[in-house]
């Protein structure tokens, strides 16, 4: 488990972004590092249409999460309904659907929508990045006293997770963790 934005830094150090803002996740559960083969891979589930490769992804979530952690719920970061048509699915939804199996939860990957198309964060400085995401994200639903397992497939800022969690426990969610497969480092 990882506190924060899950950015691998020393325990002495902290990280200085996540304490000038603090995220609204309560954990992170993160496998990889967004960097070599791990990128690779992530690329080509995510933008070469190979679904496929879901199953994998998603063992390694499994495999991030600490031993006996119980959630009642799996819910996915809604995906821009146009990146959703052009790529055919929406890759955190499949992760999502894949862990609600493994971990015997329900999948609520519908649980939250997108209530505008903001900027691709990637493309943005961090600076930029909340204001960008700030109110873009709606609860479908209550999620009353439940413990919610908030998938994604990149952990860039935590920005995006922390949004979500907002939205989500404001619908009521007791917790909210994120799991993604990998944490970009820049």
């Amino acid at each position: 488990m990882l506190r924060g934005c899950a950015r691998p830094v020393a325990p002495e150090e902290g990280c200085g972004d996540c304490a000038a803002a603090p995220l609204l996740f309560d954990a992170a559960f993160v496998p990889y590092v967004y960097e070599g083969a791990v990128r690779r891979i992530l690329h080509a589930y995510k933008f070469e249409g190979r679904a496929r490769l879901a199953g994998f992804l998603a063992a390694g979530l499994v495999s991030a999460l600490p031993p006996g952690r119980r959630f009642d719920a799996v819910v996915a970061v809604p995906l821009d309904p146009a990146k959703r048509r052009k790529r055919g699915f929406n890759q955190s939804a499949l992760l999502a659907r894949r862990l609600s199996l493994a971990l015997g939860v329900r999948d609520l990957s519908e649980g939250l929508r997108r209530t505008a198309s903001p900027s691709a964060q990637s493309a943005l400085p961090r600076s930029e990045r909340f204001r960008n995401v700030e109110g873009r994200f709606r609860a479908r639903g209550a999620f009353e006293g439940l413990e919610i397992l908030l998938v994604d497939d990149v952990l860039t800022t935590g920005l995006t997770a922390s949004e979500c969690a907002r939205e989500l426990k404001r619908a009521g969610a007791t917790s909210v963790a994120v799991a993604a497969c990998a944490r970009a480092l820049a």
